[in-house]
């Protein structure tokens, strides 16, 4: 196989103004168009903006040529749309593909001449030439009639030097069949004059890679370039796509898959690497984890009649309290930041929408060549994303930990070099928006083991969702005491019994959950989902007191498996568990703090001892 190695390709435009990059939300007052800017102030083009004018313009190109090969590198370069599947028939190709091609995401651009604010009045005449009513539109144009406008940015992709200099060749074409570019580019505006592109082997970011440790946990911090949209798979036709506030560690690994090689010693042992989900640090660089659910809120009032607010934690006392209980349903703002103080991001929102694709009917093409480029109607959608700054510029670190101490002894030190070489060179293609990671910061750290006696309560929280009751087992008028109870049982055979626990679960599914994990099924069957918090208290059943070790050493190093996927059907499907299950403890699910009543509190390697 030949060696592939990271590109950067350089690209810059001179154009003529104007030019409109529209912005979207609230417009200043009197605006009806305005430019679109950066945290700073200055005009930007969106990466996906330019993403999208090559890609059309290289399926005209590829609309007249009919060349299949350039066919078959568009979809590999650009990645496709995943289908809805009807069938099982369509199941292989239902699930689209990612691109190849990263690019920047924001495309920056010149300083205009003239700073000061310009507005551009505009009109529509109707077929007797006269004024439309009501179709004055006031836009903001910053560079002046016939000003030259430079915008440069970044094109980031992994390739062989061959297919490095096709990308390059098809990118400049691309650009060159481009006659303009942004909104109003029929009447004149944004008219390309110049091209100039330039192929980069960028260096890897410094980072100091400490050497490998066979009985430690690596920690790693990550940045990423821009904003975040981790979304959950839809369960329906969304046109909002909502981040969630951690990077799974699904994603994470399935990043490091699609950029090693197949025929890589990490690629063969890849399902063996445990990745935590990675989570945000505080601005103060502290990581905090999701608090029990059991937390609650007692408000009260002292002898002067004054309220007085005390968190009090029901699972490890239980006793009553005098005045109002307040859990997390009913938290408050104050209350909240009284229970926890995980980090709370900002947020961005994103509106993009789809364009047309005349190409795709040959009997119509032509006719329809006026609208070619044009937004698509009803097929405005949104990421709700969280943001990689803080309110202040400063960016925001994620935490993840990474174990190897599964891969064999003979393979840890090939493994940990393949993954560091991999990983200095950043993440490439993160969520919604392509995000990329880079790695800022590592360090080994010890793992802890716990040490229990059969006298000992056991409090377990999670710190990700874990998988631990099934839809086909549920008694609607059974307890959840005895169902938890059941979960249990089938992790750790007559080892535990739950004494006292507080959760919280949701429904989870879908179409591609179903055809991602349940092929093998003749049914579609939902998850049930056990929200992080969600706390048990345990006891050990007598004579029970080494397998109860071996099994809280092994959920606390490796996190607890989910009952969704039993032993017996990844035997008769040969499979593994990543394949039909999507709470692989491998991939960071199930992460949980284990305290031992009467001896020292042990938490997950993320906490400390």
């Amino acid at each position: 196989m030949m060696q592939t190695n990271y590109y950067q390709l350089y690209t810059t435009m001179q154009v003529q103004g104007p030019i409109v990059s529209q912005h979207s939300g609230a417009l200043q007052h009197g605006l009806d168009v305005a430019v679109l800017r950066d945290a700073s102030g200055k005009p930007v083009l969106t990466g996906s903006f330019i993403k999208g004018n090559i890609r059309h313009a290289l399926n005209e190109i590829n609309a007249f040529m009919k060349d299949d090969k350039l066919t078959q590198w568009l979809q590999t370069w650009f990645g496709s749309e995943g289908m809805q599947a009807t069938t099982k028939a369509e199941l292989d190709v239902g699930l689209g593909q990612r691109s190849r091609l990263n690019f920047d995401f924001y495309w920056q651009m010149s300083n205009p001449v003239n700073d000061a604010y310009a507005v551009q009045n505009k009109i529509k005449l109707n077929q007797h030439g006269t004024t439309e009513k009501g179709s004055l539109r006031c836009v903001e144009l910053p560079y002046r009639h016939g000003e030259k406008v430079n915008i440069s940015g970044n094109i980031k992709f992994r390739a062989t030097a061959d297919e490095a200099s096709i990308i390059e060749k098809y990118i400049t074409k691309a650009l060159q069949y481009c006659y303009a570019l942004g909104s109003f580019k029929n009447i004149g505006f944004g008219k390309i004059e110049a091209v100039s592109l330039e192929l980069i082997k960028p260096q890897a970011p410094s980072c100091i890679w400490p050497a490998f440790e066979r009985d430690k946990i690596l920690a790693i911090d990550w940045q990423v370039d821009r904003p975040l949209c981790i979304a959950n798979a839809p369960t329906a036709k969304e046109n909002t796509f909502k981040s969630q506030n951690i990077i799974t560690g699904a994603i994470l690994k399935g990043l490091v898959a699609n950029h090693s090689s197949a025929e890589s010693v990490l690629a063969k042992y890849l399902h063996a690497i445990t990745f935590r989900h990675a989570k945000p640090l505080t601005a103060q660089g502290v990581l905090n984890q999701p608090a029990r659910l059991s937390i609650a809120i007692c408000h009260t009032k002292n002898e002067q009649g004054k309220k007085v607010s005390e968190k009090h934690d029901c699972l490890t006392s239980p006793a009553p309290l005098k005045g109002i209980m307040v859990f997390k349903p009913d938290f408050k703002e104050g209350d909240a930041k009284l229970v926890q103080n995980i980090a709370t991001l900002p947020r961005v929102l994103l509106v993009r929408n789809a364009i047309t694709q005349w190409w795709k009917n040959e009997t119509t093409a032509f006719s329809q060549l006026e609208q070619r480029n044009t937004s698509a109607e009803q097929q405005l959608f949104s990421y709700d994303c969280v943001s990689h700054q803080w309110n202040n510029n400063e960016p925001i670190t994620w935490r993840s930990y990474v174990d190897l101490s599964q891969i064999p002894d003979d393979q840890h030190n090939t493994v940990y070099d393949e993954l560091t070489q991999l990983l200095a060179h950043s993440l490439h293609g993160l969520g919604k928006t392509k995000a990329i990671a880079h790695v800022t910061n590592t360090c080994w750290q010890a793992r802890h083991t716990p040490h229990c006696e059969e006298q000992n309560t056991l409090y377990l929280t999670f710190y990700s969702p874990v998988c631990l009751l099934r839809p086909a087992k549920l008694n609607v008028v059974e307890p959840s005491k005895a169902l938890y109870q059941h979960a249990f049982n089938e992790l750790a055979p007559d080892v535990f019994e739950l004494k006292d626990h507080y959760t919280c679960e949701e429904l989870r599914g879908g179409s591609f959950w179903q055809s991602r994990f349940q092929r093998h099924k003749p049914y579609y069957s939902p998850y049930i989902e056990t929200q992080p918090g969600s706390c048990f208290a345990l006891t050990i059943k007598a004579g029970k007191r080494k397998q109860a070790q071996a099994f809280l050493t092994q959920w606390l190093h490796h996190g607890v498996p989910s009952v969704d996927v039993s032993e017996v059907e990844l035997q008769q499907n040969n499979k593994q568990r990543w394949q039909l299950s999507p709470y692989d403890p491998a991939n960071g699910f199930g992460e949980v703090a284990i305290e031992i009543v009467g001896d020292s509190i042990i938490k997950s390697e993320t906490g400390s001892k």
